[in-house]
């Protein structure tokens, strides 16, 4: 019966011992960088709705934006989060012109009236110095931050926007789609992962702004960026 037993087992291959697989944990910015590509009335928008957006999916009480050449904007009287209002007086003892709407923490270019001329004259020492005063900005805060420049690249402004975890491209309404598809392609070299988002209209915009909500717009962008977590469904 020994010698029956032993070939019925040889008839068997013994099963391999289960060794569970392992999932890598992914790797997210602690507070992501986020640069937006497009004309000053869009990229202004969309820098504001990209950072609530940011915010919301990291679970940070508040995100952080501006835009070369734009201005404050008027601080809301009402729906600001305690948060927001406290990063934003904090930002103003440190000499930032900084503004609270909703859950947004908004910057205004220290340039505001020569920014966009200050940009055109000199894109890579303008850009440089404004990602530099956002990122001071965010990391007294310990926020995320989104900041809008003006449209026109060269290879010197293309360094400064790989610094960046993302980067976000407005597609504007007269913009084909090839010219966009090249865009991307050419951006999508620089390292960081890109997203592209269709101009806003006013309504988003205005949403944008408010800062209450993130627009779908900013959060179908962030979720295409990869670079936080999904966000958790509003309770």
């Amino acid at each position: 019966m020994s010698a029956l037993g032993s070939q019925v087992r040889g008839l068997f291959v013994e099963p391999r011992p289960r060794v569970a697989a392992v999932v890598p944990v992914r790797a997210f910015p602690a507070m992501p960088s986020v640069v937006v590509l497009g004309t000053p009335a869009h990229g202004r928008v969309v820098a504001a709705g990209i950072a609530v957006a940011l915010a919301r999916a990291l679970g940070i009480p508040a995100g952080l934006a501006g835009a070369i050449g734009a201005g404050p904007i008027t601080p809301a009287a009402l729906a600001v989060a305690p948060a927001a209002r406290r990063a934003a007086a904090r930002l103003r003892r440190q000499g930032h012109d900084a503004s609270a709407r909703g859950r947004l923490v908004w910057l205004a270019d220290r340039r505001a009236a020569t920014g966009l001329r200050a940009f055109a004259d000199d894109p890579v020492g303008t850009a440089g110095a404004s990602c530099a005063e956002l990122a001071r900005a965010a990391a007294a805060i310990r926020a995320p931050s989104a900041l809008a420049l003006p449209s026109p690249r060269s290879e010197g402004l293309d360094r400064v926007l790989a610094w960046h975890d993302g980067i976000v491209v407005v597609r504007e309404p007269d913009a084909t789609e090839g010219l966009t598809d090249l865009v991307l392609a050419s951006v999508a070299a620089l390292g960081p992962p890109v997203a592209c988002v269709e101009a806003p209209s006013r309504v988003a915009g205005t949403v944008a702004l408010l800062g209450v909500v993130p627009p779908a717009f900013a959060v179908r962008a962030v979720e295409q960026l990869g670079i936080a977590p999904p966000a958790r469904p509003a309770r």
